[in-house]
């Protein structure tokens, strides 16, 4: 079932860390007018760790990712990756 159309989604404040793959991955389908905020979280350890168990995986290379049926906007605000801030929209 997709967000209302206000429907405003944020994550502040957390901390994400010693995953095997991406940080986030986040999935569905949202409202014309749902928003996403992603504000002062911390992101760290995230290691690339499944060719371990399968060898043919391959790193995508990223910490946060998104279902392409997914068309609300994504803001990221004030996180840190690995020590680094970085503020985008997508």
């Amino acid at each position: 079932m997709p967000l209302s159309v206000s429907a405003s989604v944020e994550f502040t404040d957390n901390h994400f860390a010693d995953t095997l793959s991406l940080g986030v991955y986040l999935g569905g389908t949202s409202g014309a007018g749902a928003t996403f905020l992603w504000e002062r979280n911390a992101f760290r350890g995230l290691d690339f760790g499944h060719a371990n168990v399968h060898p043919d995986a391959t790193d995508p290379g990223v910490v946060f990712g998104k279902a392409g049926t997914l068309t609300s906007p994504l803001t990221f605000k004030d996180n840190q990756w690995e020590g680094g801030a970085s503020s985008s929209r997508a």
